[in-house]
């Protein structure tokens, strides 16, 4: 039996999160459209499902927003599964949050921070919940 650290488990999450919306931009492509493997334009939904799916895991994540692109935090470390719309190599980023922001990337210099998934999805209209059978199942939530 294997057992998994609570980071090994955020990543894990973040992987499923990530090639779920994969699949998501295949659907959404349409045949008109170009590819976006990059997953530009989808961050915030995206994060705020990480943010979800590891509450519901019962892991503590924030939701940040940078200059002009949301990604989550945890226990000091930026976790970003649409960074690879920056030129990011991995497809999912995990890195330390150093003392100085300004060591980091722009937009991963923390602007603001949602005080809520629910807030999160207001911004961003339709999520995806991605279920432990890996279906994806589209849903709206109405602001409050």
């Amino acid at each position: 039996m294997i057992i998994m650290t609570e980071l090994q488990k955020v990543k894990h999450i973040a992987r499923g999160v990530r090639k779920a919306f994969e699949e998501i931009e295949k659907g959404d492509r349409g045949p008109f459209r170009v590819r976006n493997e990059m997953l530009a334009g989808y961050c915030g939904r995206a994060s705020t499902q990480l943010y979800l799916a590891c509450r519901r895991a019962g892991i503590r994540v924030g939701l940040k927003e940078g200059r002009g692109h949301m990604f989550n935090t945890y226990k000091g470390r930026i976790i970003d599964v649409t960074a690879t719309q920056f030129g990011e190599r991995n497809k999912v980023v995990v890195r330390k949050i150093p003392e100085s922001k300004h060591n980091l990337p722009e937009y991963h210099r923390q602007i603001s921070s949602h005080r809520s998934a629910k807030s999160g999805v207001q911004v961003y209209g339709a999520i995806e919940d991605i279920r432990k059978d890996g279906k994806i199942v589209r849903k709206h939530l109405k602001g409050g």
